[in-house]
């Protein structure tokens, strides 16, 4: 039972974040997806802490270790369907239009030229 809950909640974790990454992807310009991935790694890391200590020691003492790990491995596997499947904004959320392609830094734009006039 217990191998069964990990692999669902392993696999769910998975698609999530195969699906964060790759909306992070498309809809961050790429000149800011490094720095707005840090920082989602970084709080990531920074409130795992919080998350351990704060929130599911408290709960395992006064609920049971058992109980609050049942009802965390069934928050990872109900949450995202359950965003998914009340939020529109995801559902709809697609590919950006494509744009034109970002000129190097520093390379020079030439002047158009102007037709010859005949006269």
């Amino acid at each position: 039972m217990v191998l069964a809950a990990a692999a669902a909640a392993g696999a769910c974790l998975e698609l999530t974040e195969v699906c964060w990454g790759a909306t992070l992807a498309q809809q961050i310009p790429p000149d800011r997806l490094s720095r707005i991935a840090s920082y989602d790694q970084f709080g990531g890391l920074a409130l795992t802490p919080l998350g351990e200590v704060g929130v599911a020691g408290p709960l395992a003492a006064a609920f049971g270790t058992a109980a609050v790990l049942t009802a965390g491995g069934a928050l990872i596997v109900v949450l995202p369907v359950l965003l998914i499947a009340v939020l529109p904004e995801i559902r709809r959320l697609g590919a950006p239009a494509p744009s034109q392609p970002a000129e190097p830094a520093g390379a020079r734009r030439e002047p158009p030229q102007q037709p010859a006039v005949s006269g």
